[in-house]
């Protein structure tokens, strides 16, 4: 993310830099792309990028939800847990951080599945997105020979059964 972007930021090439979580290899996009910055007129009401709306972690791992509104002047960020018809809103703490766009829940557990609501906020109005936050655990671990099979709860009655090959 580039925060405060000026006009030299559209003078330089950018790379997008993918990570997967559960093998932690990184994929660089090959194709090098470009800023786009110009200077705002008028007031603009702050539009969110969709992206994904589910996210599936498992128990233990850390989660980053992402909020990014384009709008000016520049939004100001607000996350809500979303608790039957209540907002609670969300607040840092020693396992929760919230930075800007960005909601950080470490070390995540089962109470952490809910929907998130980010709000983006100026002077123009705002903006907001729901994202909903699946934590699984891992049921069982069972190797016969060269096959390896693992049972996920997703949720009280759907398990997913996940099979590979060890090597």
């Amino acid at each position: 993310m580039i925060e405060k972007a000026d006009l030299s930021d559209g003078k330089k090439k950018y790379r997008c830099i993918c990570k997967d979580e559960m093998d932690n290899e990184s994929v660089t996009s090959i194709p090098w792309g470009q800023l786009i910055v110009t200077e705002p007129t008028t007031l603009q009401v702050p539009r969110i990028r969709s992206g994904s709306r589910e996210h599936h972690y498992k128990i233990g791992q850390t989660i980053e939800l992402y909020c990014i509104a384009q709008g000016y002047p520049v939004p100001s960020y607000t996350w809500y847990k979303q608790e039957g018809t209540r907002m609670l809103p969300m607040s840092s703490n020693r396992r929760i951080q919230v930075v800007r766009s960005t909601l950080l829940i470490h070390k995540a557990s089962k109470i952490d599945t809910a929907t998130y609501v980010c709000v983006a906020n100026n002077s123009a109005g705002e903006d907001r997105t729901h994202l909903q936050l699946i934590i699984s655990e891992l049921e069982a671990i069972e190797a016969r020979g060269q096959m390896a099979e693992w049972l996920w709860r997703q949720t009280e009655v759907e398990v997913v059964k996940l099979s590979c090959v060890l090597r």
